[in-house]
């Protein structure tokens, strides 16, 4: 059993500065979208659970402060961090007052994924959604393997197997045929039952291209 990856949102205009940092974070292991325009920031925020926002000084209309205190009236447990390259400028005091972390542009590649690294070791994760547990069967499958739906949330939800593969590779297709929906999902952490041949697992919803809507619909139906 693992612990799942940091969720990661970076959000900055600039499409080449956009596409740095993207990079160099997934080659970290963790899990990350980028942002290139406000829009896209909200509905990220609204449809995945986020450790961690990183922003550009400006955004749209706003700073990067300012996207990270919007995230967290959704996701109040948000870290925020803005890239800054001076020492003296106006955003970095604006960060600090809002609790908001700084650090260099990607292009400082080893001061950038130092100063992720460092916000990130001071996160205690909590559960974003409140899960719901199932009680009646709920046909589900991946692939040709049936499973068995244990809980849900809009965040993701968590399954058995209890027949070949026990091994997944993200992202997995999983299929509810009396919903009539298909969901992409990370698989986020997995556990042998003891000497069951069976296999839990947990993941989380892959926001691009999942039916977030669907999905939360779904939720809302079961239980």
């Amino acid at each position: 059993m693992h612990q799942r990856r940091y969720h990661i949102l970076v959000a900055d205009e600039d499409d080449e500065a956009l596409t740095r940092a993207v990079t160099l974070l997934k080659r970290r292991d963790y899990v990350v979208a980028g942002a290139p325009t406000p829009e896209e920031a909200e509905w990220w925020v609204s449809v995945w659970p986020i450790d961690l926002v990183v922003a550009a000084p400006r955004f749209g209309a706003a700073t990067g402060v300012q996207l990270v205190l919007d995230a967290r009236t959704t996701q109040p447990e948000i870290a925020g961090l803005v890239t800054a390259s001076s020492e003296g400028a106006p955003d970095r005091l604006d960060a600090r007052r809002h609790g908001v972390g700084v650090v260099p542009p990607a292009g400082d590649t080893d001061k950038f994924l130092a100063g992720i690294a460092q916000c990130l070791s001071g996160l205690t994760r909590r559960q974003r959604w409140p899960r719901k547990e199932i009680t009646a069967p709920i046909p589900m499958r991946i692939g040709h393997a049936p499973g068995r739906l244990m809980d849900v949330s809009y965040g993701g939800l968590k399954f058995e197997l209890t027949e070949e593969p026990f091994v997944l590779r993200s992202p997995v297709s999983i299929d509810f045929p009396r919903a009539d929906l298909t969901l992409l999902a990370e698989v986020i952490w997995s556990a042998r039952r003891g000497q069951e041949h069976a296999c839990v697992f947990g993941a989380a919803v892959t926001p691009e291209p999942a039916p977030a809507a669907e999905w939360r619909a779904f939720v809302d139906r079961i239980g």
